[in-house]
């Protein structure tokens, strides 16, 4: 995939309840050093949430990352902090994993 933008322009990206995992090398290399990004977006375990329908989201496995894989997808970024499992507040209930991580 190509992008529109040169290498380390960003401080920050954030990407929220989206995933393409050819993107996860595109973001190492637009975050300048010392940038961040935040991500999050549904699991697999969503899945039984808008089975029995209590949520909505992403039917397709596909676009749902599987337990413990957001922390890889993101490497060479060293995760700052990190985070997965159910969600629940005032949009409802979702399963997610979670990660900042900075590029050094």
């Amino acid at each position: 995939n190509a992008l529109p933008f040169g290498s380390e322009v960003f401080d920050a990206i954030v990407c929220v309840s989206f995933l393409d995992r050819s993107l996860f090398s595109a973001f190492a290399d637009l975050l300048k050093p010392g940038g961040v990004l935040v991500y999050e977006t549904f699991t697999r375990a969503h899945l039984d949430l808008v089975a029995r329908g209590r949520a909505r989201g992403p039917r397709n496995p596909a676009y749902l990352l599987e337990g413990g894989e957001l922390p890889r997808l993101v490497a060479p970024l060293v995760v700052q902090e990190q985070e997965e499992g159910l969600v629940v507040d005032d949009a409802g209930e979702r399963h997610v994993a979670r990660v900042m991580a900075q590029k050094q």
